[in-house]
């Protein structure tokens, strides 16, 4: 301990060797000096002064005692001061005596102690359970953050408290934590605000293993409560999946009914589950739609097969058609160049007519001849009709046509007809007109009669035109008629030839008219002479429709043959399809659905 006597002046009288080396000034350097000059003077400093002052004991003339931090030459040192003052026979102060005690080395280990208890209690607070410390009067004496976050209260508020400030449904009960543990249990449960808690506790022991107070670990319970029912129903849910995937698609399992801690879980499996219940819901529908359509592809298949094995007999026969057209196109072929020659001989018949015009005898004669040439002639094409049946209805088209260009020709020379009568009637108009105007309108006037004249020849070129082409519409009306009744069957082709004898019978009755106009006999000469040219290259477009025939009855025999032999590849693949559907109906029989 280190000690200074000093005067009633306050100053330095004397002081034992460890107060001079405390301060750091030896004895003759301080000894008569003020007390105070340590502080005005700078000599010494003082920081973290508490309690009494020399100058509070001088006024009140007794001991008493301060803390101070005091910096010296020497060091800096934590000192407990006592001031004691001395008096004399009349109670005045005589001498003051100080005495400084060095808790230096205490307050560094209080330091230490402080900083030691800082960083441990800032690792009980990073701890999320709460910790609750207390003596044996269930008092708190430390309680962590967790406890202030649970409790809503501050901690420097719970310190010095009774336990039961936690306000727990078990505090003050006989199953509140300190409770159970001196009766030897060293849990308890306990619920608040909605959740469920475990509080585990255990006493204090100082070093001589004496019993100073308990320490309480208060644990969330709806943690464990959630593992464990997380972990049965994972496993409940994990041995249904791996019967699902063995196959067995019928299996269900209904989840424990949860409590308020285990609920939010339970949402959640609950909607894993229905996400794969809907999964194997489809997927058994789907393996039983597949097993249906399975069983519906290999019917399919087996009426395919037999549709094919019908298709081909069908193909067979049609192949042996196509033979046959193209045997009687052939035939067909012959019958039509037999006509092509009658017709020839007709045409060389009718030119002879126009060259035979010297006399209306010579001519009837002639015509007589060539009437029963004709009549033979279409006797033979009588039995060729037969075979050009199919062709005589592209005739009739041919015919039909050119009919209805002659309706249009015969519309055509309308308008030239009544364009010539305007013109002409205009040309008279003008005529008058040029008459009207006297000398000055005779240059029109010839022009007038020249237009008049042009319409004029333009009328009756119109009308012979007209004339000729109703005559030759007649004609070609009457061969429209002879070709749709030739177009349906061969008894209508026979009856179109018995027509034409007809036709040649009545030439012969009009020989005699013949004779009274040789103009006539020209004009009908010539008629005949065209429409045996038509006839002729009618015949020509028969041949060549029957040459394609022919054609397209030996394509359609090779194609034929084609699809036959696709029929026999598309047989093959029907089997190969129903075989995949047959090893995927036996694949699918693992699982089961219902």
């Amino acid at each position: 301990m280190a000690h200074v006597l000093l005067d009633k002046e306050q100053r330095i009288v004397d002081g034992n060797e460890s107060y001079f080396n405390l301060v750091g000034y030896s004895r003759e350097r301080v000894t008569g000096m003020p007390f105070s000059d340590y502080r005005t003077k700078g000599m010494l400093t003082y920081t973290n002064e508490t309690g009494g002052s020399l100058k509070e004991s001088i006024e009140k003339k007794k001991k008493i005692s301060g803390q101070t931090t005091m910096g010296s030459p020497t060091g800096v040192y934590h000192l407990i001061r006592t001031y004691v003052p001395i008096l004399d026979e009349h109670d005045e102060i005589k001498y003051i005596y100080i005495a400084n005690f060095d808790i230096s080395e205490t307050v560094r280990l209080g330091e230490e102690a402080v900083d030691k208890a800082v960083f441990y209690e800032s690792i009980l607070d990073t701890i999320k359970t709460p910790i609750i410390v207390s003596d044996l009067d269930s008092k708190w004496t430390f309680a962590n953050k967790a406890v202030e976050d649970i409790i809503k209260k501050p901690r420097k508020d719970l310190i010095g408290r009774q336990c039961s400030t936690w306000g727990a449904s078990i505090c003050n009960t006989d199953q509140c934590g300190i409770a159970r543990l001196k009766r030897g249990f060293t849990s308890t449960e306990f619920e608040q605000a909605g959740g469920f808690f475990r509080a585990d506790c255990t006493y204090i022991h100082n070093k001589n293993g004496e019993n100073i107070g308990h320490v309480e670990l208060v644990t969330d319970d709806r943690l464990s409560r959630a593992q464990n029912y997380v972990e049965t129903e994972v496993a409940a849910l994990a041995k249904c999946y791996e019967m699902m995937a063995a196959g067995d698609l019928t299996v269900r399992y209904e989840m424990a009914e949860p409590d308020v801690q285990t609920r939010v879980i339970h949402d959640h499996l609950e909607k894993l589950q229905y996400a794969v219940r809907s999964t194997i819901t489809s997927l058994r529908q789907n393996i039983s739609n597949v097993n249906k359509q399975m069983v519906d592809l290999t019917t399919t298949a087996d009426n395919a097969n037999n549709s094919i094995l019908d298709a081909s007999k069908g193909l067979q026969q049609v192949a042996k058609n196509a033979g046959n057209v193209c045997s009687d196109a052939e035939k067909a072929s012959d019958g039509v160049e037999q006509i092509s020659k009658a017709m020839q001989d007709m045409s060389a018949a009718v030119e002879e007519i126009t060259s035979s015009m010297e006399s209306v005898s010579v001519l009837s004669q002639e015509t007589n001849v060539l009437s029963r040439k004709g009549a033979e002639l279409a006797g033979k094409t009588e039995k060729s009709m037969v075979e050009i049946t199919s062709s005589s209805a592209k005739v009739f088209d041919i015919v039909t046509d050119v009919e209805k260009q002659m309706g249009e020709i015969s519309k055509i020379v309308v308008l030239i007809r009544d364009l010539a009568n305007q013109t002409n009637l205009l040309a008279l108009n003008a005529a008058i007109e040029a008459a009207r105007a006297g000398d000055a309108g005779r240059g029109f006037a010839v022009v007038a009669t020249e237009v008049k004249s042009l319409a004029q020849e333009s009328r009756n070129s119109a009308e012979r035109i007209e004339e000729m082409i109703s005559n030759l519409k007649k004609n070609t009306q009457h061969a429209s008629t002879a070709m749709g009744e030739a177009k349906g069957t061969v008894e209508q082709g026979s009856q179109m030839v018995t027509e034409t004898l007809q036709s040649f019978n009545q030439i012969a009755l009009e020989v005699g008219k013949i004779a009274k106009s040789v103009s006539e006999v020209a004009a009908a000469t010539e008629e005949q002479a065209a429409t045996t040219e038509e006839v002729t290259a009618s015949i020509t477009e028969v041949a060549r429709l029957v040459d394609l025939t022919a054609q397209e009855a030996g394509d359609a025999a090779a194609a034929t043959e084609e699809s036959t032999a696709s029929l026999d590849e598309i047989t093959r693949m029907v089997g190969a399809v129903n075989n995949v559907a047959v090893t995927a109906m036996e694949a699918n029989k693992r699982f089961k659905v219902a």
